[in-house]
């Protein structure tokens, strides 16, 4: 008689398991690594076989995170979750249930790292709230604020609150980076965990601007300023996606905006400046400028300055100040253009072509000005020297 053999099995592949989530609400989202896996039913339960493994599990209700992620060891021993905060209940051998069970009391010295982390980062927000110190706030200082909300090292800080700064330090941090694609990852996902803020909406129309996205920047940033209508900076950088959308007034509205709520940044006022000049409201630009040239002078502050005394038939003062511009920035192409087209209107030909010649030298390519127009006045100031 023969012996049957046994059916053939692989050991390696682990069978799976039945688990079971309960969560706060009923159809909520339930997430495991990233992914949604279903709905819980009307009893706040949701069930999905699954290997057993580690995973990363999250509640979602809406667009809005009830549940901050956690890893769960999911085996045949442990096969029910329950994803809310509930008071502390000692697991025994019998339960398969789970319980979020709150961290154990801190050493001394642990409470004090976290004290000392969690100041810093509440200092690093608050400067970066402050529409006079936001500019200082660093990429340093988010690597911090990210490194302190992923250890956990923040007091006074929910779960839910930690998760979401980690998120928006991240996307900090990788639009300093230029990693674009990552920032809007990050600064979405920090917008699932604090909806209500107006911080990742901001930070999510930066990386628009940074990627040559003005509209999609404007749709963001106008919902920074819709859920907190006085953060000055998001009023600034709504004036540049204006600026880049050509929408020159509603530009100004902006930058004026964004100054009167202690926006005053030095790049505010000059593109406030140089909109309003473009908008031929020149005599109110160049007053701006003016005051600007006083407390931070700049090369390009004077080319926009000789750019008003241009329009204002000023050319006296317009040759003044793109002179002044090329003594503070030798190599800045587009100052000599200007300054060229200037002398070869006035019929100063030998100056008009040394000019002219030397903003194509410095910029070949016409990055900062028209490069064959520049080469078209160099040949008409030639041929008109005696």
């Amino acid at each position: 008689m023969r012996t049957l053999k046994k059916p053939w099995t692989n050991s390696s592949v682990r069978e799976l398991v039945n688990v079971t989530f309960t969560a706060q609400q009923p159809y909520a989202e339930i997430w495991l690594n990233e992914k949604n896996v279903g709905l819980t039913d009307k009893n706040s339960v949701f069930s999905k076989k699954l290997s057993p493994n580690t995973y990363r599990a999250m509640v979602k209700k809406g667009n809005q995170v009830v549940f901050p992620p956690k890893l769960i060891n999911v085996s045949a021993k442990q096969t029910d979750f329950k994803l809310f905060n509930e008071t502390a209940v000692n697991k025994t051998l019998e339960s398969k249930t789970v319980i979020i069970v709150p961290e154990q009391p801190k050493k001394s010295s642990d409470e004090s790292t976290d004290k000392e982390a969690s100041a810093k980062v509440r200092e690093i927000l608050e400067n970066y709230a402050d529409p006079s110190k936001t500019d200082l706030v660093s990429r340093e200082d988010w690597e911090l604020v990210f490194k302190s909300a992923q250890l956990g090292h923040l007091q006074d800080f929910t779960a839910v609150q930690m998760e979401a700064q980690r998120w928006f330090a991240s996307g900090q941090i990788e639009l300093a980076n230029q990693n674009y694609n990552y920032a809007f990852a990050a600064f979405k996902k920090s917008i699932e965990f604090m909806p209500k803020s107006a911080l990742p909406f901001y930070g999510l129309g930066n990386t628009y601007l940074a990627d040559n996205q003005p509209a999609e920047a404007l749709k963001a940033l106008q919902q920074a300023i819709r859920i907190d209508p006085k953060m000055a900076m998001a009023y600034k950088k709504i004036g540049d996606a204006q600026r880049l959308l050509k929408n020159k007034k509603e530009a100004i509205v902006a930058y004026k905006n964004a100054i009167q709520l202690g926006y005053t940044a030095p790049e505010t006022r000059y593109w406030l400046g140089v909109t309003l000049l473009e908008n031929e409201r020149t005599k109110e630009g160049l007053q701006q400028l003016k005051e600007l040239a006083e407390s931070a002078p700049t090369a390009e502050i004077y080319v926009a300055m000789g750019d008003a005394y241009g329009q204002l038939k000023q050319n006296v003062s317009a040759v003044e100040f793109y002179r002044k511009a090329i003594e503070s920035k030798p190599n800045l192409a587009v100052a000599y253009f200007k300054l060229g087209s200037i002398y070869l209107n006035e019929r100063e030909y030998p100056k008009a072509k040394e000019a002219l010649e030397k903003a194509v030298e410095l910029d070949p390519d016409g990055k900062t000005f028209n490069r064959l127009d520049a080469k078209k006045k160099a040949r008409e100031a030639t041929s008109k020297i005696k």
